[in-house]
Parts: structure tokens; C-alpha cells; sequence
């Protein structure tokens, strides 16, 4: 009877510690992905900030670093999170994939340029008719490069 229950007890063990190594393995993964579109995020606001011009400037705490001087073109505000002046940022910190006050100035500049490529203003005028954030940065992000590549 001994033997049934310790046997239970290690397999029931076992059960657990399987449960616990496959919500680890999956937080894993997850945070794999999430670093994998927070790298993709950086290198689209980086194109954001060279085809809107920005200018570029040393950290100023690690001078191998680049940051971008968004000025009044986007939304002025002051950086708590870095040491930086106001408005320079970072391409990780700057919110084109998040907030329409940094996203629209972008639009605008793509409508601009962009009068004879009816499909590239469908593809952004689709994200805006439905408010979609992510759609619209990524058709914004799209025309950048297909842009560039011109």
C-alpha cells in the first residue's frame, strides 16, 4: 500500500513539474517572439525617422548609439524615461506603431508623396477608415520601403 502511494506521489510530481517546464518553455517562446516584433518595431521607426528626415545625434550617455531629433514635427514632448534632450529618441522609444499624434505627420508625408500610387493610399485609407492603428503603420511602413527600393 506503501509503494501504491509513493508512487502516486511521484507521478502526480512528475505531472507537475511536466505542467511547469511547458509553461516556461511557452513564456519562452513568447518572449522570443515579443523581443523578435520589438526588434521589427525599432528598424520600421528607424526608416519612419530617416524618411521623415529627422536628424541624427549621439547618446548621450553612450555616444555608439544613434537617436533621432523628432523636434515639433511630431508631438513635443519631454523624455523621462532617457537622458536625452526633449524630443530625441530613440528608434525603440518613439511610437509610430502606437500613437496616431506620431503616426499622422508620417501619413501626411506619404499622401504627399504618393498622389499617382492610388493601391499605397487605398492600403493606408483602409486602416484609417477603421481606426486600426497596426494596419495603417503597416501600409505606411510598406510604401517606405517599397519607396526606398525605387
Amino acid at each position: 500500500m506503501q509503494c501504491v502511494a509513493n508512487a502516486t506521489r511521484v507521478i502526480t510530481k512528475k505531472k507537475k513539474t511536466t505542467k511547469i517546464m511547458g509553461k516556461m518553455k511557452e513564456k519562452a517562446i513568447n518572449d522570443r517572439n515579443e523581443d523578435r516584433d520589438n526588434f521589427a518595431k525599432m528598424k520600421e521607426n528607424k526608416l519612419i525617422a530617416e524618411f521623415m528626415g529627422f536628424p541624427t545625434q549621439t547618446d548621450v550617455v553612450d555616444d555608439r548609439t544613434l537617436a533621432y531629433y523628432v523636434g515639433k514635427s511630431i508631438i513635443h514632448t519631454d523624455n523621462k524615461d532617457n537622458e536625452n534632450d526633449d524630443d530625441v529618441y530613440h528608434p525603440e522609444d518613439m511610437q509610430f506603431h502606437t500613437s496616431w499624434d506620431w503616426l499622422m505627420p508620417v501619413i501626411e508625408k506619404v499622401f504627399i508623396l504618393s498622389e499617382d500610387e492610388e493601391a499605397w493610399r487605398m492600403d493606408i485609407e483602409s486602416g484609417l477608415t477603421t481606426l486600426n492603428i497596426d494596419e495603417t503603420y503597416r501600409a505606411v511602413v510598406e510604401f517606405i520601403k517599397q519607396l526606398k527600393q525605387d
